[in-house]
């Protein structure tokens, strides 16, 4: 990983919202919906927040009919929450 990657991977989840959306990912896929449901977040925002995770490759989306879900595909993003999160 180049550190230009790197620091577009570290900029990326550098917000706690940010967070807090990957760590709901982390246990399973969810639609927009439902992301909206757990995150006290306007649906602009949230909006933003998960474009910048798409452009950093860290999240990748599904389309089933009109939903379209969210999944954390990013390995090393993956284990940064395992570290952030253990106790």
């Amino acid at each position: 990983m180049t550190l230009s990657k790197a620091a577009v991977l570290l900029k990326a989840i550098a917000n706690i919202k940010r967070l807090e959306i990957l760590l709901y990912l982390s246990h399973d896929e969810l639609s927009v919906g439902d992301l909206e449901q757990k995150l006290d977040l306007t649906q602009s925002a949230l909006s933003q927040h998960l474009a910048v995770l798409r452009e950093a490759e860290i999240v990748q989306t599904r389309r089933y009919r009109q939903k379209i879900f969210y999944r954390l595909e990013n390995p090393l993003i993956k284990k940064i929450l395992k570290l952030l999160t253990k106790d």
